[in-house]
């Protein structure tokens, strides 16, 4: 039986069924995708945003240790020698002022939801570009301060081989590497004699005036952290 001949209008029909079909596929697999896309990104601001409120915390922290270590140094270098041996102990500025007197107090934030969220490509939302330029300029804010931080250290280990000599005898034999944290033996006398080592006072204020420059470099960071979580409370919480 001779079969019937297609008809123009049902060959187009055909094709066009075939044609949607294939649309609708890729349709289907670029809804997938972007809806792939959206819960990547969702999951990328959620990991900032805790990674930020962490950082904030820590960051506001340090500011404060350093600014009471600052404050602690300078009550300490306005006294002469004569003045600390003559004074109550309970008076002195710090019954931790050796290691204020050398010791950095850094910020070490954490990195990996800041630098993933950064790296993980354009976003579609304008409420998140505007996010990713904040992040961005946090991450260079948080450079210059670890620029400062390098400079810092240096002038805190110069201090520490100039401090060392008077603190040896109070490490403790059976540990490994030195305790710096110790309450001192013969405190007001120890620390008369620190204060009278010219070499050593000089050593410290260098490192004073670099830990105030860090310390103001904090401070921007911290500006850029509260800006980073002022634009992401604007953006809503996948957790609700």
């Amino acid at each position: 039986m001779a079969r019937e001949p297609l008809s123009w209008k049902k060959v187009i029909i055909e094709a066009g069924a075939i044609v949607a079909s294939i649309l609708l596929a890729f349709a289907i697999d670029a809804g997938w995708d972007a809806r792939q896309e959206r819960d990547a990104e969702r999951a990328a601001i959620e990991a900032l945003r805790l990674e930020m409120r962490a950082n904030r915390e820590n960051l506001a922290e340090t500011i404060r240790y350093n600014d009471e270590a600052r404050a602690s140094v300078i009550a300490y270098l306005h006294l002469s020698p004569q003045q600390i041996t003559s004074m109550p102990s309970d008076s002195f500025p710090s019954r931790a002022m050796h290691v204020e007197l050398w010791a950095p107090f850094t910020f070490d934030p954490e990195l990996g939801g800041t630098t993933a969220f950064i790296n993980r490509g354009e976003s579609a939302s304008e409420a998140v570009r505007a996010l990713s330029r904040a992040v961005v300029n946090w991450d260079r804010t948080l450079a210059d301060a670890g620029e400062e931080s390098v400079v810092l250290w240096d002038a805190s280990r110069a201090v520490l081989e100039l401090l060392t000599p008077y603190i040896v005898d109070l490490v403790p034999q059976d540990e490994v590497g030195p305790v710096l944290n110790v309450i001192l033996q013969d405190y007001l006398p120890r620390m008369a004699r620190i204060r009278g080592d010219r070499r050593l006072i000089a050593a410290v204020l260098a490192k004073l005036n670099l830990q105030g420059i860090y310390t103001n470099e904090l401070r921007d960071l911290l500006d850029a952290t509260d800006h980073v979580l002022g634009l992401l409370d604007a953006i809503p919480s996948a957790t609700g």
